[in-house]
């Protein structure tokens, strides 16, 4: 079947379409379709109020992914080839007014807001039937803009937040080669976000291994293209945790795939990504027991001349701390680092003892800050002015998060960043000639005015098979 542009669908399709679907077909306009005068449209302006709603939460994550056209990123909503073809507002003052004619851009012109496995089947069943074709958002995070494309059919799985515990959950074979046991496990509708699902895990007295954003699902793009977290160096990747899926394929059969259960879709839908096999309706996912974690801050006001020798030291130490199972993300002037359990203050101190001492001697702090939970040689600030290093422990995953990650979690909301992804490798920071490579590197990318971010997540002390998931071996 040929694919078309949803314009080239007839009001007849589509009406017979939203009939089929109990009128859960939706139009859909760009988030800041309402601030645009329509001269020369045929559609009528929206209400000032609703002009209003959307520049007071542009740059807000849980706004964006609670509608349709909200996406994590402006290339979702707008075409960053084509500058007449685009319908944003400005991301440093989103009150800005805004003039000529709005652009459809990157947004589907209908969505379906999918509540069941029947909502999918339709949809497939409508595509192989127009040619239309289709694109699936869970919270629209893709960093490569894959959660829209031009003239398709959206399917907007959001509504999808369902979420149960399970106290004896049975693994097959786990996906990883071990053999059948019980484990605890939760299984969390497509639309649960990450904020929701820690809420959960920690109401049932277990720990959920997820990502930062608070806004991005845990079973969308986020499993299915393997899946970060800071406590992967012991637990491994997000795919390396998942039991079972339930997705509809593109024949339009609601299936169940696990170890046991048509495992050539489980192990790819393990790491090749996306929408790529089906539509993911819920992922059930292996949880750990409510786990104390000990955490390392360290931050210092940049300048020109201090980052690439702290960016040097990193290189030289990550290897050791990864070793030791600690995880979390790294910069040219931080690192925050985790630890699952209570390690002793100060022998985390003296871990990091390296970085620490370089980050004092940047300036000295010019008054203490108050800093919840246990510490041991805290001076941070508040403001980042002074250098902050801080060791803590924190009783659970959730408090942890919510005081340190989230707060932070949302960089580049409403914006077109565009990132640069490379794989960091083990034996170039173990010889002299490997790490003088890396350091041109970041040489570089700061004299470019850039500020390279490291997330030290790799599964070192995971015991992965090898190709017992689809991710990629790098």
């Amino acid at each position: 079947v040929a694919v078309s542009s949803a314009k080239h669908v007839s009001p007849k399709d589509w009406e017979r379409l939203k009939q089929q679907l109990n009128g859960n077909l939706q139009p859909a306009r760009p988030l800041a379709y309402p601030c645009f005068p329509q001269s020369g449209s045929s559609d009528a302006a929206q209400p000032t109020s609703a002009c209003l709603t959307v520049q007071e939460n542009y740059l807000n994550s849980s706004y964006r992914s609670s509608t349709y056209p909200g996406f994590f990123h402006t290339y979702n909503d707008g075409c960053v080839s084509n500058a007449t073809d685009r319908c944003l507002l400005s991301p440093d003052n989103p009150s800005t007014q805004v003039s000529g004619i709005y652009s459809q851009a990157l947004v589907s012109d209908y969505y379906i807001e999918i509540t069941n496995a029947k909502d999918v089947q339709t949809a497939f069943h409508f595509a192989r039937r127009t040619g239309v074709a289709l694109s699936l958002k869970a919270s629209g995070h893709d960093y490569l803009g894959r959660s829209s494309i031009k003239g398709s059919l959206a399917l907007w799985t959001r509504t999808l937040r369902g979420m149960t515990y399970h106290a004896s959950y049975p693994t097959g074979n786990g996906g990883n080669g071990t053999s059948s046991s019980v484990v605890q496990a939760v299984t969390l509708g497509a639309g649960v976000n990450v904020r929701e699902a820690y809420t959960f895990a920690d109401q049932s007295n277990v720990t959920l291994i997820g990502g930062s954003s608070s806004t991005v699902t845990v079973s969308g793009g986020w499993t299915l293209f393997g899946g970060h977290s800071v406590l992967f160096p012991r637990y491994g990747m997000g795919v390396d945790r998942v039991l079972e899926f339930q997705v509809v394929t593109p024949d339009g059969v609601l299936r169940t795939a696990n170890a046991q259960e048509n495992g050539d879709l489980f192990w790819a839908l393990r790491g090749a990504g996306g929408a790529a096999f089906g539509v993911v309706l819920s992922t059930t996912i292996k949880v750990e027991p409510a786990m104390p974690l000990t955490v390392a801050t360290i931050s210092f006001p940049p300048s020109p001349t201090n980052q690439l020798p702290f960016l040097e030291l990193l290189i030289k130490e990550s290897v050791s701390w990864a070793a030791e199972g600690w995880g979390g993300p790294l910069g040219s002037s931080y690192a925050a680092l985790i630890h699952p359990g209570l390690l002793d203050l100060n022998a985390t101190a003296r871990t990091f003892s390296t970085i620490a001492d370089y980050a004092r001697a940047q300036q000295q702090p010019q008054q203490p800050s108050n800093v919840s939970g246990s510490t041991a040689n805290s001076n941070a600030t508040a403001n980042n002015t002074v250098p902050s290093i801080n060791f803590l422990h924190f009783p659970t995953w959730r408090t942890f998060y919510e005081t340190i990650i989230e707060p932070s979690g949302n960089p580049g909301i409403g914006q077109s960043n565009f990132a640069n992804f490379r794989v960091m490798r083990k034996r170039m920071q173990m010889t002299s000639s490997g790490r003088k490579s890396l350091s041109a590197l970041f040489s570089s990318l700061l004299a470019k005015g850039l500020q390279p971010q490291i997330p030290q997540t790799p599964p070192h002390l995971y015991p992965y098979v090898q190709g017992s998931t689809s991710v990629h071996p790098a």
